[in-house]
């Protein structure tokens, strides 16, 4: 094309003959712009979540134009597949912009630190068909990470990390995996129900002392212990029970209210995957939840 060009230029008269052939004898390859790495190469797991949440808004549009109930997708398997196809083609073809709250300092600051660290321990290794080949391969499977920064005022999602690499492992760490929250429950699930029920206050005394043949919600024996299984400190104030984050003392503030099913709480604050038996278990005042929160709803809480 570029010869072309030239060509019916000096033709034309636009340039000379000397302009002609100094231009046939320039090297245009080094203007050429280096390739690139695509946005889905450069930021996997925030430009798959950005469209994840994309889909699930458009679907919702889509449905509530066809006088479809939005809600029904959350229960209706074909449904839902129906509209996340219409939604995803709408996606790619109707000129949608997406805006996110990412700050991409932030963003990549926080990538920054999660590849630096380095004490997540060793790397194993685990068996997986190749949906390519249908064969078995050894693949890494190192442990997992996720993490989310929230504003505080807003609730928006300033920075996350996904997970360890993308390649390695698809999913989000932050948003989609389902995992026991441990102690980080012992505010939203203990102290803060126990506060507004009036059981307690900041400074009420609270038991931390073992228990003996307990039975928990299931008909099962139960035998918590605080991290260190020998301490038991007795009667402490709340407030230094949970900046110590005593099992044992959060353990028995939660029996005393369990009736009053403070678990509707996690309700209101949008964990999306309660059992039934989050409802009776003691041990769910200490993160053992049946099912698990994301990272995102539990910072969200």
């Amino acid at each position: 094309r570029m010869l072309t060009v030239l060509y019916r230029m000096k033709e034309t008269g636009y340039i000379t003959e000397a302009e002609y052939d100094a231009a046939v004898a320039y090297d245009i390859t080094q203007d050429f712009k280096k390739p690139e790495p695509l946005p889905q190469e450069r930021y996997p797991f925030l430009t798959f979540e950005l469209e994840r949440q994309a889909k699930v808004i458009i679907s919702e549009m889509l449905a509530e134009k066809d006088n479809v109930d939005p809600s029904r997708l959350a229960n209706e398997e074909t449904l839902q597949q129906k509209y996340e196809i219409l939604a995803d083609r709408a996606m790619r073809t109707n000129g949608y912009r997406i805006y996110s709250t990412i700050d991409k300092n932030m963003y990549d600051a926080h990538q920054k630190v999660k590849d630096e660290f380095k004490n997540y321990g060793p790397t194993l290794k685990k068996k997986r068909t190749n949906p390519d080949t249908g064969e078995v391969e050894e693949v890494d499977a190192p442990v997992q990470v996720g993490s989310v920064l929230m504003e505080n005022s807003t609730g928006r999602i300033l920075s996350f990390i996904g997970g360890r690499d993308h390649k390695l492992e698809a999913q989000n760490h932050a948003t989609f995996a389902y995992r026991q929250n441990g102690s980080t429950m012992k505010p939203l699930l203990v102290y803060a129900p126990a506060i507004e029920y009036g059981v307690i206050g900041a400074g009420s005394p609270v038991v931390d002392v073992a228990f003996e043949d307990y039975i928990d919600g299931s008909g099962e024996p139960y035998n918590p212990g605080n991290f260190n299984r020998e301490q038991e400190l007795g009667i402490i104030p709340a407030r230094q029970a949970l900046a110590s984050s005593q099992n044992l003392a959060a353990l028995r503030l939660y029996d005393q209210i369990l009736e009053k099913r403070p678990a509707t709480f996690l309700e209101k604050l949008q964990f999306s995957r309660l059992s039934d038996q989050d409802y009776t278990n003691i041990s769910t005042s200490i993160g053992g939840m049946y099912r698990g929160v994301t990272v995102q709803e539990n910072t969200n809480a």
